[in-house]
């Protein structure tokens, strides 16, 4: 039975109906708000036919077109990929499917544009349309491919490269080169990943390999050339050369070390430095008159210092302390005419001033633009004086009477730099107890620091203070030079 609609009831229904268009009316205003003022860029597309329904001012300025052209495009005209394509990528963005796209767009420049689509569908006014939220990612694709490129180009290097390479992360081996491989016994790169790197490392050098490894990783920084000893995974021997870097591995921190197989020629230099090391004097020439500490460290196998020392009589003895320019095999062979040169002259003319003045002008026949820097010192124990003689080794330093005096200074030129150079001597008058400490500037630089000195000298035994000095040198990176010091303590 129908019902009549009274008056007061149809009031109300229009006012209901009055209500509930405003409300549709105030929320179109909020969404064309939303759509028109975001920062965002945002297509309303018509999923069977791609025709661009509206489109946003942000994503107009962005594809170059006016409002009212943008109006009269179709998403075939910007996507670049085939109309077939892209009608069915639109299919699962409407049957929500999928919402995250990946494309390529047009502008209307005609440059091209790598986009990130988020798209789903809406109903706008009864129809069911396809809204796109558009972001521009092509830097960040830039970057990614670049970054790609590099890494392959990284790869490739390291594929290529002669010397061993790995690269570790938490101590075990992420990434290792051919060359690594056969270095370290595997038969293929991958065979190391996963292997503890430290454990490949002998022993003896183990616990400096943890050091340096754990100053790179706090420090981010490279270290200098080192010498390892490892066991290759046949249980091998072999010596190495290597260096280590911070290594960013996957956003972790990790260290690249690339080494070298240097066995062979460390086997000639551990005989050349066996025999340069049998030759330097461990003791004073006259042992009842004094009491020779060597401390003798090498920057390389083979040292550029040198020390020799030539008795005179039973009761005079001259020394010299000198550093060659160079390392190496070159070094040793500078070494042999310096003292060839030294016990010619001495037995000449038994003076340190007039020796000094001798090797100045007769090296640069040698060793031609090589300079030496030199320190020469004789011991008199008939006069109980002690004479010095400097040139290029400045200092040196004295213990007379129980005090210590740190850093006596002589003015010099190296050897062979000026040839008429003029040098002065200085003479102590010693008695038992009495020290002389001689030294190159590879531990001049050490004992310039407070806590060095501070520590050194709070020594009274010349064994102690040799035993802290090969403390302090030892893996002490800011050491980079041989180093020699000499404490000859009278009796």
């Amino acid at each position: 039975m129908n019902r009549i609609i009274e008056q007061g009831d149809y009031e109300k229904l229009l006012l209901h109906v009055e209500r509930l268009e405003l409300a549709l009316k105030e929320s179109e205003e909020k969404y064309q708000s939303l759509y028109n003022n975001s920062h965002l860029m945002m297509l309303i597309i018509e999923p069977s036919t791609g025709k661009i329904i509206d489109a946003n001012p942000v994503s107009c300025q962005y594809y170059g077109y006016s409002q009212k052209e943008m109006r009269t495009k179709t998403i075939f005209d910007i996507n670049t990929l085939s109309k077939e394509e892209t009608l069915a990528e639109m299919a699962l963005a409407v049957q929500e499917k999928r919402k995250h796209f990946n494309f390529t767009h047009r502008l209307a420049n005609n440059e091209i544009r790598h986009v990130e689509v988020y798209s789903g569908p809406i109903c706008i006014q009864g129809r069911k349309l396809l809204y796109s939220i558009i972001h521009d990612i092509t830097d960040k694709v830039m970057i990614a491919k670049s970054l790609q490129e590099s890494e392959n180009h990284y790869r490739n290097l390291m594929e290529l490269a002669p010397c061993g390479v790995v690269v570790f992360c938490n101590k075990k081996i992420v990434f290792a080169n051919p060359a690594a491989a056969i270095l370290l016994g595997a038969k293929e790169p991958k065979d190391l990943e996963g292997v503890n790197f430290i454990n490949l490392i002998d022993e003896e050098y183990r616990e400096i390999a943890r050091k340096r490894i754990k100053r790179i990783l706090i420090n981010k920084n490279t270290n200098t050339i080192i010498n390892y000893s490892f066991t290759d995974l046949k249980g091998r021997q072999i010596q190495v050369e290597a260096a280590s870097a911070f290594f960013d591995y996957k956003g972790k921190p990790a260290v690249q070390t690339v080494f070298w197989d240097v066995t062979e020629r460390k086997k000639e230099l551990d005989r050349a430095a066996r025999i340069q090391k049998k030759r330097l004097t461990t003791q004073f020439p006259i042992k009842e008159k004094g009491k020779l500490e060597v401390l003798y460290k090498p920057a390389s196998f083979i040292s550029g210092d040198l020390f020799h020392f030539y008795r005179l009589n039973e009761h005079t003895v001259i020394g010299l302390l000198a550093d060659v320019m160079g390392k190496g095999v070159t070094a040793a062979l500078s070494n042999s005419a310096v003292k060839v040169l030294f016990y010619e002259i001495a037995a000449r003319v038994k003076d340190p001033l007039k020796i000094i003045e001798a090797l100045n002008k007769e090296t640069p026949e040698f060793l031609e633009d090589e300079y030496i820097a030199a320190c020469c010192f004789a011991f008199d124990f008939l006069e109980n004086t002690c004479q010095v003689v400097c040139a290029g080794i400045s200092s040196f330093s004295v213990k007379l009477n129980g005090r210590y005096y740190l850093e006596e200074t002589l003015p010099g030129s190296f050897l062979g730099m000026f040839k008429d150079s003029v040098f002065e001597r200085k003479i102590y008058k010693f008695k038992t107890g009495d020290v002389f400490y001689f030294y190159t500037d590879g531990l001049e630089e050490l004992l310039d620091k407070s806590w060095v000195k501070n520590k050194f000298t709070s020594f009274t035994n010349i064994n102690k203070q040799k035993k802290f000095l090969e403390s302090v040198t030892f893996d002490n990176e800011d050491v980079k030079d041989d180093l020699t010091w000499l404490a000859i303590e009278i009796l």
